[in-house]
């Protein structure tokens, strides 16, 4: 198929469906942004773009990884809470020892 006409056909197509004329290229951006957002690891996304180098789809997409970067620090500190009351049940500590503020609102700050 000649690129222009698959150019003009998808015009047409977005045309007929009343939604704004964008460009190959954004669908590009868009495939990458949904493949983040849904999960899907930055090194398998910078493969299938065919980036040179992670760091490329990095400095494009990082902003996208935050999410995924909260998420992993709310797990973590899910399961040391976790471990903290199991260990707490075990043992008899003294209140002046133990730890005033859950593990979740001390590190999801740094995400």
């Amino acid at each position: 198929m000649h690129p222009e006409y698959v150019l003009n056909h998808f015009h047409y197509l977005a045309r007929q469906a009343g939604v704004p004329r964008i460009s190959v290229h954004d669908l590009r951006h868009l495939a990458a942004t949904l493949a983040l957002t849904h999960g899907v690891e930055l090194t398998i996304v910078s493969k299938t773009l065919r980036h040179s180098t992670i760091s490329t789809t990095a400095n494009i997409y990082g902003h996208l990884t935050k999410p995924a970067a909260r998420q992993a620090v709310d797990a973590i500190a899910k399961q040391l809470d976790h471990e903290e009351k199991r260990h707490d049940h075990k043992t008899t500590t003294s209140p002046t020892t133990r730890r005033s503020q859950p593990h979740r609102d001390r590190y999801s700050q740094a995400a």
